[in-house]
């Protein structure tokens, strides 16, 4: 993202460059609306990197024996539990380095006006051994048929 917008920003800036070089006034004030829209957008994705990161750092994740769960204190708190009959087909996506993500479960939604299911990851992001965390995922997934719903 930061890439995307490192060549959107010098490509807004040649526009203005040559757009408006050598002029006192933009001759036109739409114009210069629209550049100075677009150098916001780009300063928009310069900082998303230092968003991810600082969402990263505000986010804890707990695994108990009863459920597993995502604490985020970002603008406001969100709390994520996951009981273990909720836990089919945890999947695990490893980077060289033995980190990675542990997908939980998927969350599905429909879009309100196409009716469109929209699928999103409920998932441990960004731990140092997956490995690991996996193994007790799955450890309390297959407690699952020990805890029943409603305990």
């Amino acid at each position: 993202m930061a890439l995307f917008g490192s060549c959107f920003a010098i490509i807004v800036m040649g526009i203005w460059g040559v757009g408006f070089a050598g002029r006192e006034k933009p001759d036109s004030f739409v114009a210069l609306f629209v550049v100075l829209l677009f150098m916001l957008l780009c300063a928009a994705m310069l900082c998303a990197p230092l968003w991810m990161i600082r969402k990263a750092r505000n986010t804890v994740y707990v695994i108990t024996d009863r459920r597993a769960i995502i604490c985020y204190d970002g603008r406001r708190a969100l709390i994520r539990s996951v009981r273990p009959w909720q836990l089919r087909g945890v999947k695990r996506a490893q980077n060289s380095d033995g980190s990675g993500d542990v997908i939980l479960m998927q969350d599905v939604s429909r879009d309100p006006e196409s009716e469109v299911p929209i699928f999103t990851d409920v998932s441990f992001s960004d731990v140092r051994d997956v490995r690991a965390v996996e193994k007790l995922v799955s450890d309390l997934a297959g407690r699952a048929a020990d805890v029943r719903p409603g305990n």
